[in-house]
């Protein structure tokens, strides 16, 4: 007899890290001045396509994009100018597969950063930088796994234990993008601006809602701006910046959503162009930005499903296999802010800093004193300017933040595996005797999953016993009883008792065949 269903359970099939070393020379164009010194560099990588097939035991993944360099520099004149240029990259790689994939669920996530970014000057207008790309790939999907799911037939007097789990399943994936235009006004305190030197995008997801085949979002969409602004030509200390924040939300359509369900996503900037408007009065104070981004959904639900923990053959050999699972359920999603103070070390001759920005990533995350906690790397970047120019600082610091979890998830009666993403929006700074005190929001988003081990029913095959003229007795020992008493009870040997049930260790079964 062979009675199965195939159930899945939502699993991350294979993560790899893969860098990519760019080298890259910019040309600067013959209206730029000649460069005195690189005042900062910063890399933004865009991925621009990506595929990938399963095969037999793994899974092929191709990837292109490109990495957009703003270089800042003095010129010769004592001012600071700017400079992009762009390059390209591919990248073909092979992650592992194991068997049991249900190969129609896979999605892959790649997220691409910088590590290592230098810059060093060639000739007076002429350029090399250097960096790693870091591919972070994410290959998900649902394994699947057979088990006995229905009763046996009463004429085989067969008895099955059964215990009622609840799994995770991946229904669907969905991905789309959006274009954005938006016209910022430039706060009244700052003075017009000349020259944008830098526009840097930063995305950060709020909120979802899964609703009926759709999943609408909500997020953050920030523009971190650095620029000159208008001068009388008098040399003094002058690049400004600013930080504006706007929202956004939208809906995309995505089969196989409940309302039920819900939505593990996330939200990359694709392209960004800007250029200066002026306002009523004629001033240069409007900062027109245009560009677009891709939102990724993966649409999970809790399925619950019975499987078969142990059965025993009544009148009728069993023949069972029997397997153990590392089974996942989706728990919730926790969303925190936490306002982070950190304290970085400058120069003595910098007063204050602008264009200030973080990048951050998680290093790791872990239980401690019963309560959930993720360890970051935050790389901080930004023009530090003194009374004779602009240099540029970078520095990185760790942070550690902790988890409040709701109560009903505590970390001493479940395994929490957490799914994070965090985003850091705009950094306050406070130069105070060549020290810079940051105060910024880290905001922390964690999927939480609960994960158990089950065993569990894979397959029974009955066949009926031989008849005989002797007839059987079988015992249903209660908690209390031992091999030493039923064997008492019926007057049977323990070794007799032993022999005839297959029993090694002194562990009762749930019927005993008394010989």
């Amino acid at each position: 007899m062979n009675n199965m269903r195939i159930n899945k359970n939502l699993s991350d099939i294979s993560h790899s890290v893969r860098k990519i070393r760019v080298e890259e020379e910019g040309l600067f164009p013959d209206y730029c001045s000649d460069i005195v010194r690189i005042v900062s560099v910063s890399a933004t990588p865009t991925l621009t396509d990506k595929k990938f097939r399963a095969e037999e035991d793994s899974i092929g993944i191709e990837t292109s994009g490109k990495v957009d360099f703003t270089v800042i520099y003095s010129g010769e004149d004592g001012g600071c100018e700017a400079h992009s240029f762009s390059c390209n990259f591919t990248e073909n790689m092979k992650n592992p597969l194991s068997g049991d994939i249900d190969s129609d669920s896979i999605t892959l996530h790649v997220i691409p950063y910088i590590e290592n970014l230098s810059c060093k000057v060639q000739s007076p207008r002429k350029v090399s930088v250097r960096c790693d790309i870091v591919l972070d790939t994410l290959t998900r999907g649902n394994t699947m796994f057979e088990a006995v799911n229905t009763d046996l037939s009463d004429e085989k007097k067969t008895e099955i234990m059964k215990s009622e789990v609840s799994l995770c399943t991946l229904l669907s994936s969905a991905s789309d993008s959006f274009d954005f235009s938006e016209e910022i006004k430039l706060p009244s305190s700052l003075p017009p601006m000349e020259r944008i030197l830098s526009c840097v995008p930063a995305v950060s997801l709020e909120n979802t809602s899964v609703g009926a085949n759709s999943v609408s979002f909500w997020g953050t969409l920030g523009i971190h701006c650095t620029y000159l602004p208008e001068s009388d030509g008098e040399r003094e200390v002058s690049v400004q910046s600013f930080y504006q924040p706007m929202e956004i939300s939208e809906r995309i359509e995505c089969g196989d959503a409940e309302s039920s369900s819900a939505a593990m996503g996330e939200l990359v900037v694709s392209g960004v162009s800007f250029e200066i408007l002026t306002d009523n009065l004629g001033d240069n104070r409007i900062l027109k930005v245009n560009g677009s981004y891709t939102a990724n959904f993966d649409i999970i639900e809790n399925e619950d499903t019975v499987l078969a923990r142990d059965l025993y053959g009544v009148g009728c050999e069993a023949d069972l296999t029997e397997e153990t699972k590392r089974l996942l359920k989706f728990e919730g999603t926790l969303k925190e802010n936490t306002a982070i103070r950190e304290t970085i070390s400058l120069k003595e001759d910098i007063i204050r800093l602008e264009g200030c920005r973080g990048e951050i990533k998680l290093s790791r995350w872990g239980y401690d004193n019963g309560k959930m906690y993720a360890d970051y790397k935050m790389d901080i970047t930004a023009i530090g300017c003194t009374e004779d120019g602009e240099r540029g600082v970078r520095e990185t610091v760790n942070l550690n933040v902790p988890f409040n979890l709701p109560t009903d998830l505590s970390v001493s009666d479940k395994s929490l595996v957490p799914v994070i993403s965090a985003s850091v929006g705009y950094i306050d700074s406070k130069v105070t005797s060549g020290k810079a005190e940051l105060s910024f929001d880290l905001v922390t988003t964690a999927h939480i999953f609960s994960e158990s081990e089950e065993s569990y029913v894979s397959s029974v095959t009955l066949t009926e016993k031989e008849k005989t003229d002797e007839f059987e007795v079988f015992c249903y020992p209660s908690s209390e009883d031992t091999l030493w008493s039923v064997g008492k009870r019926y007057g049977v040997s323990l070794s007799a008792l032993a022999e005839a049930n297959s029993i090694t260790d002194g562990t009762l079964k749930r019927v005993i065949r008394i010989p």
